[in-house]
């Protein structure tokens, strides 16, 4: 079934339809033009420019730019793309070494969508899920706040791939999911409780 969006390209916001969950731009041309963002101080403007910075610098700051499927905010540069939180960080505190995370300190924030640096700091990937865990936040499957198919229509998008062949562009189109989505599942970034053994991630 298709789906109705607004271009998320600020010099666009063009309505369009497409068959794929979650499409953020209208066309190739308007995702290149969007995502174009090369030098510090472009990469500085462009986050700026999706957040609102309240006078309490305490305060959450707001991300009015894309999201990933999970809801966390995302940043996209010529050279790829980025959590927003990390890019924010990196930008008024320092680099985070390539092995941890920007995490938010469970005791200021616990928003999702905020990108104030001063609600961050830098941790593994098990301190993250620690903190989600004493917090009450980590939820999985279909409990999880953005499930929006069942471990029925997962273990469908595992089966299409393993025993039919199809690729992930395939699969998008045939389910109407994202196609990252769609990769994270069968690389087992996402949904890894369901049929691990059956359907392992591909090597």
């Amino acid at each position: 079934m298709p789906y109705e969006y607004v271009c998320m390209r600020e010099q666009c916001k063009k309505p369009f339809t497409s068959t794929i969950r979650n499409r953020k731009y209208c066309s190739i041309s308007c995702s290149t033009k969007e995502t174009a963002v090369r030098t510090p101080e472009d990469i500085r403007a462009y986050f700026l420019s999706r957040v609102t910075i309240p006078k309490d610098e305490l305060a959450c700051w707001p991300w009015h730019g894309s999201l990933t499927d999970q809801g966390y905010p995302m940043a996209f540069f010529a050279s790829g793309k980025m959590l927003a939180t990390r890019l924010s960080y990196t930008l008024f505190v320092g680099p985070i070494p390539d092995d941890k995370e920007a995490l938010h300190d469970p005791v200021l924030c616990n928003n999702r969508w905020c990108t104030n640096f001063r609600h961050l700091r830098p941790g593994s990937h098990k301190e993250n899920m620690d903190d989600r865990v004493d917090a009450g936040t980590l939820q999985k499957g279909t409990k999880h706040y953005a499930a929006t198919f069942s471990e029925q229509d997962v273990l469908e998008i595992l089966r299409m791939f393993h025993d039919e062949g199809l690729k992930f562009k395939a699969i998008a189109i045939r389910t109407g999911r994202n196609i990252v989505t769609i990769h994270d599942i069968i690389h087992r970034k996402t949904w890894k409780d369901v049929a691990p053994g059956l359907y392992p991630a591909p090597t």
